[in-house]
Protein backbone atom coordinates (compact mmCIF):
# COMPACT_ATOMS: atom_id res chain seq x y z
CA UNK A 1 0.00 0.00 0.00
CA UNK A 2 1.27 3.45 -0.89
CA UNK A 3 0.47 5.94 1.83
CA UNK A 4 1.23 9.62 2.20
CA UNK A 5 1.91 10.18 5.91
CA UNK A 6 0.49 13.17 7.77
CA UNK A 7 3.05 15.57 9.26
CA UNK A 8 4.64 14.44 12.55
CA UNK A 9 2.91 15.69 15.70
CA UNK A 10 3.93 19.06 17.08
CA UNK A 11 5.63 18.57 20.42
CA UNK A 12 6.47 21.09 23.14
CA UNK A 13 9.91 21.28 24.75
CA UNK A 14 8.58 19.11 27.58
CA UNK A 15 7.76 16.30 25.15
CA UNK A 16 3.99 16.76 25.33
CA UNK A 17 1.83 17.52 22.31
CA UNK A 18 1.89 21.25 21.60
CA UNK A 19 -1.22 23.31 22.27
CA UNK A 20 -3.55 23.02 19.30
CA UNK A 21 -1.68 20.00 17.93
CA UNK A 22 -3.92 17.25 16.60
CA UNK A 23 -4.46 14.24 18.80
CA UNK A 24 -2.25 11.32 17.87
CA UNK A 25 -3.33 7.74 17.29
CA UNK A 26 -2.43 4.67 19.28
CA UNK A 27 1.16 3.47 19.07
CA UNK A 28 1.82 0.54 16.78
CA UNK A 29 -0.69 1.52 14.10
CA UNK A 30 1.64 3.45 11.81
CA UNK A 31 0.42 6.73 13.26
CA UNK A 32 2.15 9.66 14.94
CA UNK A 33 3.26 8.82 18.46
CA UNK A 34 4.39 10.93 21.38
CA UNK A 35 7.96 11.95 20.53
CA UNK A 36 8.79 12.24 24.22
CA UNK A 37 8.22 8.51 24.67
CA UNK A 38 10.29 7.26 21.74
CA UNK A 39 10.72 3.51 21.56
CA UNK A 40 12.84 1.34 19.28
CA UNK A 41 9.84 1.22 16.90
CA UNK A 42 9.55 5.02 16.68
CA UNK A 43 11.16 6.83 13.76
CA UNK A 44 10.69 10.56 13.17
CA UNK A 45 7.63 10.64 15.41
CA UNK A 46 5.90 7.67 13.75
CA UNK A 47 5.56 4.23 15.25
CA UNK A 48 6.32 1.27 13.04
CA UNK A 49 3.12 -0.52 12.03
CA UNK A 50 2.38 -3.73 13.86
CA UNK A 51 1.08 -6.53 11.69
CA UNK A 52 -2.63 -6.77 12.49
CA UNK A 53 -4.27 -10.06 13.26
CA UNK A 54 -7.07 -11.36 11.08
CA UNK A 55 -10.01 -8.95 11.04
CA UNK A 56 -13.49 -10.28 10.41
CA UNK A 57 -15.55 -8.05 8.13
CA UNK A 58 -18.73 -6.55 9.57
CA UNK A 59 -21.63 -8.64 8.26
CA UNK A 60 -23.69 -5.58 7.21
CA UNK A 61 -20.74 -4.33 5.13
CA UNK A 62 -20.43 -7.46 3.01
CA UNK A 63 -21.56 -7.38 -0.60
CA UNK A 64 -23.36 -10.46 -1.87
CA UNK A 65 -22.22 -12.32 -4.96
CA UNK A 66 -24.18 -11.01 -7.95
CA UNK A 67 -24.72 -7.54 -6.44
CA UNK A 68 -23.88 -4.51 -8.58
CA UNK A 69 -21.15 -1.96 -7.86
CA UNK A 70 -21.33 0.61 -10.62
CA UNK A 71 -21.05 -1.35 -13.87
CA UNK A 72 -19.45 -4.32 -12.12
CA UNK A 73 -20.93 -7.51 -10.70
CA UNK A 74 -19.51 -8.91 -7.45
CA UNK A 75 -18.20 -12.47 -7.85
CA UNK A 76 -16.75 -13.23 -4.41
CA UNK A 77 -15.09 -11.82 -1.29
CA UNK A 78 -11.31 -12.36 -1.65
CA UNK A 79 -9.98 -10.49 1.38
CA UNK A 80 -10.89 -8.42 4.42
CA UNK A 81 -8.98 -6.34 6.90
CA UNK A 82 -9.13 -3.33 9.16
CA UNK A 83 -9.81 -0.90 6.28
CA UNK A 84 -12.54 -2.88 4.57
CA UNK A 85 -13.10 -5.68 2.10
CA UNK A 86 -11.81 -6.64 -1.34
CA UNK A 87 -13.94 -8.49 -3.87
CA UNK A 88 -13.34 -10.19 -7.18
CA UNK A 89 -15.78 -8.68 -9.66
CA UNK A 90 -16.39 -8.59 -13.38
CA UNK A 91 -17.67 -6.25 -16.04
CA UNK A 92 -20.33 -8.53 -17.62
CA UNK A 93 -20.43 -6.98 -21.08
CA UNK A 94 -16.83 -7.94 -21.88
CA UNK A 95 -16.18 -10.33 -18.97
CA UNK A 96 -13.38 -8.13 -17.61
CA UNK A 97 -12.12 -9.33 -14.22
CA UNK A 98 -11.30 -6.69 -11.58
CA UNK A 99 -10.89 -6.27 -7.83
CA UNK A 100 -13.08 -3.85 -5.88
CA UNK A 101 -11.92 -2.47 -2.52
CA UNK A 102 -14.65 -1.04 -0.26
CA UNK A 103 -13.99 0.89 2.95
CA UNK A 104 -15.62 -0.43 6.13
CA UNK A 105 -18.73 1.57 7.08
CA UNK A 106 -17.40 2.64 10.50
CA UNK A 107 -14.38 4.29 8.85
CA UNK A 108 -16.48 6.35 6.43
CA UNK A 109 -17.42 8.69 9.26
CA UNK A 110 -13.81 9.90 9.34
CA UNK A 111 -13.18 12.32 6.44
CA UNK A 112 -9.43 11.78 6.89
CA UNK A 113 -9.75 8.06 6.17
CA UNK A 114 -11.83 8.72 3.07
CA UNK A 115 -9.36 11.35 1.88
CA UNK A 116 -6.47 8.91 2.46
CA UNK A 117 -8.32 6.29 0.38
CA UNK A 118 -8.52 8.73 -2.55
CA UNK A 119 -4.87 9.80 -2.09
CA UNK A 120 -3.78 6.15 -2.14
CA UNK A 121 -5.61 5.54 -5.43
CA UNK A 122 -4.15 8.65 -7.06
CA UNK A 123 -0.67 7.80 -5.83
CA UNK A 124 -0.80 4.27 -7.22
CA UNK A 125 -1.81 5.61 -10.64
CA UNK A 126 0.96 8.20 -10.65
CA UNK A 127 3.59 5.51 -10.16
CA UNK A 128 2.62 3.52 -13.29
CA UNK A 129 4.90 0.56 -12.58
CA UNK A 130 4.30 -3.12 -13.31
CA UNK A 131 4.79 -3.90 -9.60
CA UNK A 132 2.11 -1.45 -8.43
CA UNK A 133 -1.55 -2.29 -8.93
CA UNK A 134 -3.46 -0.28 -11.57
CA UNK A 135 -6.48 1.67 -10.32
CA UNK A 136 -9.33 1.96 -12.84
CA UNK A 137 -11.93 4.11 -11.09
CA UNK A 138 -13.26 5.46 -7.79
CA UNK A 139 -16.91 5.52 -6.79
CA UNK A 140 -19.39 5.55 -3.93
CA UNK A 141 -21.90 2.84 -3.00
CA UNK A 142 -25.52 3.78 -2.36
CA UNK A 143 -24.82 3.59 1.40
CA UNK A 144 -22.05 6.20 1.06
CA UNK A 145 -19.05 3.89 1.31
CA UNK A 146 -16.27 4.74 -1.16
CA UNK A 147 -14.82 2.02 -3.33
CA UNK A 148 -12.11 1.68 -5.91
CA UNK A 149 -11.92 -0.63 -8.89
CA UNK A 150 -8.47 -1.99 -9.61
CA UNK A 151 -6.55 -4.62 -11.47
CA UNK A 152 -7.28 -8.13 -10.16
CA UNK A 153 -4.13 -10.02 -9.27
CA UNK A 154 -4.35 -13.69 -8.31
CA UNK A 155 -1.74 -15.46 -6.26
CA UNK A 156 -0.44 -15.78 -2.74
CA UNK A 157 0.47 -13.15 -0.19
CA UNK A 158 4.01 -13.28 1.16
CA UNK A 159 2.59 -14.55 4.48
CA UNK A 160 0.85 -17.42 2.69
CA UNK A 161 4.04 -18.29 0.82
CA UNK A 162 6.10 -18.24 4.03
CA UNK A 163 3.66 -20.65 5.69
CA UNK A 164 5.19 -23.35 3.45
CA UNK A 165 8.70 -22.59 4.68
CA UNK A 166 11.51 -20.10 4.27
CA UNK A 167 12.35 -18.63 0.89
CA UNK A 168 15.60 -19.75 -0.70
CA UNK A 169 18.06 -16.99 -1.55
CA UNK A 170 17.20 -16.83 -5.26
CA UNK A 171 13.46 -16.55 -4.56
CA UNK A 172 14.00 -13.91 -1.85
CA UNK A 173 16.25 -11.82 -4.09
CA UNK A 174 13.68 -11.97 -6.93
CA UNK A 175 10.92 -10.69 -4.61
CA UNK A 176 13.13 -7.98 -3.11
CA UNK A 177 14.17 -6.86 -6.60
CA UNK A 178 10.51 -6.35 -7.54
CA UNK A 179 9.80 -4.45 -4.31
CA UNK A 180 12.85 -2.24 -4.86
CA UNK A 181 11.70 -1.44 -8.41
CA UNK A 182 8.27 -0.36 -7.13
CA UNK A 183 9.80 1.72 -4.32
CA UNK A 184 12.21 3.38 -6.75
CA UNK A 185 9.30 4.23 -9.06
CA UNK A 186 7.40 5.73 -6.09
CA UNK A 187 10.43 7.87 -5.17
CA UNK A 188 10.54 9.30 -8.70
CA UNK A 189 6.93 10.58 -8.45
CA UNK A 190 7.73 11.43 -5.45
CA UNK A 191 5.54 9.55 -2.98
CA UNK A 192 6.20 8.72 0.67
CA UNK A 193 5.36 5.08 1.12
Amino acid sequence: TIRALPPPPQVSAAGAPAAGAPATGAAGKGTPSDLGAASPNTILGYTAPVAPGPVAPIAEDLLAAGSQVGDYEIVELIGAGGMGSVYAARYPMIDRQVAIKVIASHLCRDPGVVQQFVIEARAANQIANRHVVDIHTLGTLSDGRPYLVMELLRGQTLSQRLSYGALDLEEAVAILDQIAEAVEAAHHVPIVH
